[in-house]
């Protein structure tokens, strides 16, 4: 019976690790008969996916021989789990900083330092890519500071579709929508990254005509595109019809609604009551599309059972849903149980929201609660 090579059994743990199969992995590193400094960093990897730091950490202990991967795998799950310091720590560790390296860094204190922590990162880059650009112009604009940005972006030595995306972004978030159209019709090529960002400065500013116009023109519609034209009729409150007709067209279109669109449909049938729609929606997302739940689908049905007087069924959704109860579900039925009047009900719905609030902050399930027996005949 022929052997395995080491360079076979790293392959098959690196198959059952990007299927997220971590057990299965760690069980082929175990059975190897040989192991190479790529193994360890299959192995990484495998848990770094599972967001295991603490295996990362104790794997990269063990390893006799170490290569940039393996810190980078080690870099790149600190920053992963946020654990800036760490992640610090490290960097200033590695061996050899790569443009990479130096990247992955940069974004973790961009996305989740301070901004001048990010300006010094910059500053010291010996290289800089275009990936670092964009990140140092959405820290900066994030960060309110749109004269840097605008600054950078004029600096930038490439611009990718990002790039222009970023400050279309910028200009919107800062409420220069005027800037933002010309920075759109500005770019060279529109892609659909673009186009979208476009799409959200509209909608940001609660630009209907010019969302619809700008959908359009587009050359090619994605998904966000799809949600973003939705989502603004559903935003301006009199446009249900067409929000609902937009999602039809939009399966017709051929692109395929995800958990966002059905967050949105949801939350449209809850506003206006809609309860038998909301079922057909809820049940369409997972037998017709495929899509997997996420919390907000319950919440929103529930929340539409609990305003048309289902309380009985709006509990039992809560509490049959695939996910743990939260403050916003309990809240939910909360409220319905005070439209309602239905006290007893209401007392455990405060109960149980009461588990996920800082009582030190607040007491305002309780007020509610107080407020239903007050009212109650």
């Amino acid at each position: 019976m022929p052997r395995h090579s080491v360079v076979s059994w790293n392959s098959m743990m690196a198959a059952y690790a990007q299927k997220g199969h971590t057990e299965k992995a760690v069980e082929i590193f175990h059975a190897m008969p040989v192991r190479d400094v790529s193994s360890y960093n299959g192995l990484i990897a495998a848990y770094a996916q599972n967001r295991d730091v603490e295996n990362v950490q104790a794997v990269f202990d063990k390893m006799v021989t170490r290569d940039i991967v393996s810190w980078d795998a080690l870099l790149g799950a600190f920053m992963q789990d946020k654990e800036l310091e760490k992640a610090s720590s490290t960097f200033k560790l590695l061996p050899k900083r790569s443009v990479s390296s130096w990247n992955a860094v940069f974004m973790a204190f961009a996305q989740n330092g301070t901004l001048e922590e990010a300006r010094s990162l910059f500053i010291l880059m010996p290289q800089k890519d275009v990936v670092t650009w964009n990140a140092m112009i959405t820290a900066s604009s994030h960060h309110g500071e749109l004269s840097e940005a605008e600054l950078l972006f004029r600096r930038c030595p490439e611009r990718d579709s990002v790039t222009w995306s970023s400050m279309i972004a910028a200009f919107s978030q800062n409420k220069f929508l005027d800037k933002a159209v010309e920075a759109y019709e500005a770019m060279p090529e529109k892609t659909v990254h673009a186009c979208n960002s476009m799409l959200g400065a509209f909608m940001q500013h609660g630009k209907l005509q010019e969302t619809k116009d700008a959908f359009d023109r587009l050359p090619v519609r994605d998904v966000i595109s799809w949600n973003s034209v939705i989502a603004m009729h559903v935003q301006k409150g009199d446009c249900a019809q067409q929000a609902f007709e937009l999602f039809h067209t939009m399966h017709l279109d051929g692109c395929l609604p995800d958990a966002i669109t059905f967050v949105i449909v949801l939350s449209l049938c809850n506003h206006y009551g809609l309860l038998d729609q909301a079922c057909c929606y809820f049940v369409s997302r997972s037998s017709d599309f495929g899509v997997v739940a996420v919390r907000e689908h319950y919440c929103c049905l529930a929340d539409t059972l609990g305003r048309a007087g289902r309380l009985g069924d709006a509990e039992e959704l809560v509490k049959i849903m695939p996910f743990v109860p939260n403050s916003v579900a309990w809240g939910t039925l909360l409220g319905a149980c005070r439209l309602h009047l239905d006290p007893s009900r209401g007392t455990r719905m405060a109960e149980n929201a009461f588990e996920f609030t800082d009582r030190s902050k607040t007491s305002s399930p309780f007020m509610v609660l107080a407020n239903m027996y007050f009212a109650a005949p």
